[in-house]
């Protein structure tokens, strides 16, 4: 099925054509048009199966723009994916002009209240830091129409139950939901059957592996491990590489072996503050990290371009985790490589992996003395994520006045398009904070808007005007 075929506004399809998205993946195809029409579902979900964009469409579909407050919720297990949410929301909502923020953990709780005194259309949120905003009235719920709850198993690992509770005591009754989970154990679908009763299921039978993975697995005991590591380094040329630990204390000390040998390696792990961890996914999928070495955070939810290889450097505990990290490449029928060391001592999930899968056997390696690594340390050709595609002709700009000003939205818009060849075609996501405003500029007139705005004033006040920075 083509997106061309739903019935969706023209600016969501002027966003997919241009982020090259033509075929529905099976998931999109079961549960688009179910949305479309208000049911409410409870889908199983892997890894790389194309969620976001399952439940994303549907809403920005739906929403309105005279309501003030968020007309979706979307809750989500981590940071890290509530990042990639709200970086698809943008992409998507580019010609819709929507507004979708963000509220999650070690952020400024201080800068997330004020943020949310301007409109926003999709409320993106981890359990936590959403609960925190209900408990001090900072955020306005009654306008909701659908809730999403992605990741739902993992919210459970976490330990996010009895705070899912407390935060759908206070939604509206009868909102349109949509629950996605990896897997439905017992406790799970009991919860998601009592709170959601006219929820649907869509369920696989079975865990499957990506259809183009090549899968390779080596008998290695831990002390043989890192010199393993080098050798398939050496061997296979990767894109983009993940290396799968179980454990932070794991991650960071391969990540200095690594980083001695003078090789593009970062780490990702839970113990990191939140700007470490976006900075590492940032700096591995603009490509400048070829390697990520990281905890299982990195192994949910995540949409991390072109993997070409994952490796197993500590095999996983559980069968679920190792399907989940391979999961990682081979997405979108590309093809991929995982390797993965054994320890021969404890072959208990690799045993439960044979039983899924019968053709996968252990190879016992022959090292070599020597690792050449210079291959590894060539510059790389800069890959594009598919939301990055509708963005690259856009610029971002930072306006250093906000609300302390009394800067509207409005205000913006009026010395945009009072420039010639400007319009509000050409105009983006506009945000308002206290001291400094962020307007994107569309079309690829950005430098045109940035040297017109530096001549002349807004609100009848001269206002620098700069481009704005990642971190801004």
């Amino acid at each position: 099925m083509k997106f061309q075929e739903l019935s969706l506004a023209a600016p969501l399809q002027k966003a997919l054509a241009r982020m090259q998205y033509e075929t529905l993946t099976p998931i999109q195809e079961s549960v688009i048009p179910r949305l479309l029409q208000g049911e409410s579902l409870i889908a199983q979900s892997m890894t790389g199966s194309g969620k976001t964009l399952a439940y994303a469409l549907p809403i920005l579909q739906h929403i309105t723009f005279d309501s003030l407050y968020p007309q979706a919720l979307i809750l989500v297990p981590t940071r890290e994916l509530a990042q990639q949410v709200t970086q698809t929301l943008d992409a998507l909502g580019l010609f819709l002009h929507t507004h979708h923020q963000m509220l999650v953990g070690k952020q400024s709780f201080a800068f997330q209240r004020e943020d949310m005194k301007q409109r926003t259309h999709v409320l993106v949120a981890t359990p936590g830091r959403l609960l925190q905003h209900i408990h001090e009235g900072t955020v306005h719920l009654e306008c909701l129409s659908m809730l999403v709850l992605d990741e739902a198993d993992e919210m459970f690992r976490l330990g996010f139950r009895s705070t899912l509770d407390k935060i759908l005591a206070q939604l509206p009754a009868g909102l349109q939901c949509a629950c996605f989970s990896a897997t439905f154990p017992s406790t799970i679908r009991r919860y998601l059957s009592e709170r959601f009763p006219f929820a649907q299921f869509l369920e696989q039978q079975e865990q499957e592996l990506p259809t183009q993975l090549t899968q390779r697995f080596f008998s290695c005991a831990p002390a043989d491990a890192p010199q393993l590591l080098l050798s398939v380094l050496q061997a296979w040329p990767i894109r983009r590489c993940i290396l799968f630990v179980n454990t932070i204390e794991q991650a960071e000390q391969l990540t200095q072996f690594l980083s001695e040998r003078s090789l593009a390696v970062e780490a990702l792990h839970g113990k990191q503050r939140q700007e470490e961890r976006f900075a590492s996914l940032r700096h591995f999928r603009d490509g400048t990290t070829r390697i990520l070495v990281a905890s299982n955070v990195a192994a949910r939810g995540l949409d991390i371009p072109e993997v070409s290889l994952i490796v197993n450097y500590d095999f996983p505990l559980t069968l679920e985790t190792y399907i989940h990290r391979v999961g990682r490449t081979a997405r979108m029928e590309a093809a991929g490589l995982a390797i993965s060391f054994v320890d021969p001592s404890n072959m208990t999930v690799f045993e439960q992996l044979q039983h899924m899968d019968p053709s996968v056997t252990i190879d016992s390696p022959v090292l070599s003395a020597r690792y050449p690594l210079k291959e590894l340390q060539q510059p790389l050709v800069r890959t594009v994520r598919r939301e990055e595609l509708v963005r690259q002709d856009v610029l971002r700009l930072c306006i250093f006045a906000g609300k302390s000003k009394k800067l509207r939205p409005g205000d913006l818009v009026g010395a945009i398009c009072s420039i010639d060849g400007v319009d509000g075609e050409d105009i983006g996501v506009i945000k308002i904070q206290e001291h400094h405003s962020y307007v994107e500029i569309l079309n690829g007139k950005g430098t045109t808007v940035l040297s017109a705005l530096q001549q002349r004033t807004i609100k009848n006040r001269k206002i620098r005007v700069e481009i704005a920075h990642d971190s801004e």
